[in-house]
């Protein structure tokens, strides 16, 4: 009787065909996957992007930002969705535009409700490490949900003791998981300081003079007074805080690029920008005008993607789904519809929208755990300066409308071809309809605020002078609850 022939699964017989390819060629072997990547998310607090080098305005201001932009992305119209640092955070942390989350809105102490990237990241098993020089992100606003180790420090620290900060810091960090690293520091926020070596300043600028400017330009909001001299000084010394501030980026990414064993993508931005006397405005509060809207955004170490200069207009709230999206972090439509453009691709993005809420007048007393932000008085200002009331900024590119509380709109063109700084709503009345449309159609379809406003603790008194040092002026409740 002949015995029957025995057979072998389709399966084995490729296993088996694989492993007799393998011994001649070493064949068949699958690719190893890529670890997840460590991101850094650097905050430079305050620098405008014209203050960048790598956009061609600024002068070797910042050497590593620059480097990072010639290998990686370079954002040409990149936005901030609120003027100052705290809203401006939490929409970066939150993916929600300034109205959506409230804080620094009608509140200063972010919502636990509020579902931030750390949070969504430390979930999916990132290890989330933070360090800030501003005290408003930290734990006293709640602005650190999610991270594993966070620290504020003093603001403006030298680069020495910069680095050994975060030589401490990263000593926490635990090689077997990927990591999400931030860090904001304010070398080039006000008050603007003389360092010896500027070398925005002649070799030899008198510390003296260089500090009576920056005095002057202290009190100058809405001055009519001619403030060339004063302006150009400070503008020297802000330079100065943002090649200080490139110099611990630079410091940070060569670190980790040497400790890590990933991939290490780098974002580096700035919360907002500041104004130098633009419309005789000073400081970077009550204004959505482009000089404190217009950001730096550099993306580098993205696998597979070419280094470009990306002319698509993107907003902050587009930085949290990209970083959940490079971690390998699942989101949903909403979010996803939001991350950054890696290449030049053309179609449309979403409107671009900035809030600025007068806190002066919306916001109530500390005890609340709200502030007032008065470091620059308004009392010289005219209602042609603009400055009073809340504000809203769409872009829709080539064109921004503001939206003002007390004043007319405003319709600019945003082509370098055009005055950016003339009204065209008079000549171009349907592009003002249509974008005024939008913006009440966009606000219209935000949530409300997460969570019910909650009774905050004092900010401590530590944390009430170093904000007051940087120009923050944040009283006392009267007996009406008002601050004075």
């Amino acid at each position: 009787m002949t015995e029957p022939t025995p057979t072998i699964s389709a399966t084995r017989a490729a296993a088996l065909v694989c492993i007799l390819v393998a011994l001649a060629s070493l064949g068949c072997q699958r690719a190893p996957q890529q670890p997840a990547p460590t991101i850094l998310l650097f905050v430079a607090d305050t620098a405008r992007q014209d203050a960048v080098s790598a956009y061609g305005k600024a002068t070797e201001s910042t050497p590593t930002i620059d480097r990072l932009a010639k290998s990686g992305l370079l954002y040409r119209r990149a936005y901030t969705n609120a003027p100052w640092t705290l809203p401006s955070h939490a929409s970066m942390f939150s993916g929600l535009f300034p109205s959506e989350h409230s804080v620094g809105m009608t509140r200063t102490l972010a919502s636990d409700s509020l579902d931030m990237l750390a949070e969504r990241l430390q979930r999916a098993g990132v290890q989330t490490l933070g360090m800030s020089e501003n005290d408003w992100i930290s734990d006293t606003f709640n602005m650190t949900q999610g991270f594993d180790h966070f620290v504020t420090v003093k603001h403006r620290q030298s680069l020495a003791v910069f680095g050994r900060g975060m030589t401490e810091l990263l000593k926490l960090r635990d090689p077997t998981r990927p990591a999400f690293v931030f860090v904001n520091v304010m070398d080039a926020h006000g008050p603007f300081r003389y360092q010896p070596g500027n070398p925005f300043l002649p070799s030899d600028f008198s510390p003296q003079r260089a500090r009576a400017a920056a005095d002057k330009y202290s009190r100058s909001m809405c001055s009519a007074e001619d403030l060339s001299d004063v302006l150009a000084t400070v503008r020297a010394l802000y330079l100065d805080g943002a090649r200080r501030a490139d110099e611990k980026l630079g410091w940070l990414v060569d670190e980790l690029q040497a400790s890590e064993k990933r991939r290490l993508i780098t974002i580096a931005t700035s919360d907002h920008g500041h104004h130098f006397g633009e419309n005789q405005i000073i400081g970077h509060q009550y204004s959505v005008r482009e000089e404190l809207l217009l950001v730096p955004l550099v993306v580098h170490g993205l696998p597979d993607t070419a280094p470009t200069t990306i002319d698509t207009p993107v907003q902050h709230v587009d930085l949290m789904p990209s970083i959940l999206g490079w971690a390998g972090v699942a989101m949903d439509e909403r979010l996803a519809r939001r991350r950054l453009p890696v290449a030049n691709t053309g179609g449309v993005r979403p409107s671009i929208l900035a809030e600025f809420s007068d806190t002066a007048e919306n916001v109530k007393g500390a005890k609340a755990g709200m502030l007032r932000l008065l470091g620059l008085a308004r009392k010289r200002c005219l209602p042609e300066h603009r400055v009073f009331g809340n504000m809203r900024a769409l872009i829709q590119y080539p064109f921004k409308l503001i939206d003002y509380e007390r004043y007319s709109s405003e319709l600019y063109e945003l082509s370098s071809s055009t005055d950016t700084r003339r009204d065209i709503q008079a000549s171009k009345p349907e592009i003002a309809a249509r974008l005024d449309t939008a913006l009440e159609e966009l606000v219209s379809s935000f949530e409300p605020p997460p969570g019910d406003p909650v009774e905050v603790p004092p900010v401590p008194s530590e944390v009430l002078e170093r904000l007051r040092a940087l120009g923050y002026d944040l009283g006392e409740e009267n007996g009406k609850g008002e601050l004075q």
